[in-house]
Formats: structure tokens, sequence, C-alpha cells
């Protein structure tokens, strides 16, 4: 393989994971919000 391709490869899987990671934070962020509004922790009675 020539340096070119190997620093394009990983030019290419490093912005891959970072798109993966950065979608995972928006779903953690949106279930935790879904899960807040559905079951509030402090219940009042």
């Amino acid at each position: 393989m020539d340096a070119g391709v190997a620093s394009v490869l990983v030019v290419v899987a490093g912005a891959v994971v970072i798109a993966v990671v950065a979608a995972a934070v928006e779903i953690v962020r949106t279930v935790r919000e879904r899960r807040a509004v559905e079951r509030p922790h402090r219940r009042s009675g």
C-alpha cells in the first residue's frame, strides 16, 4: 500500500469513528430525555 492511500484510510476511519461516537451521544441524550419525561425521579404523593 502507498503511504498516501494509508493516510487517506486513516483519515476516513477517524471520521467514521467520530461520526459513530457523535451519533451514539445523540441517541443517549434523546433516550435519557425521554426517560426523564416519562418517569420523573421525584414522585408526588
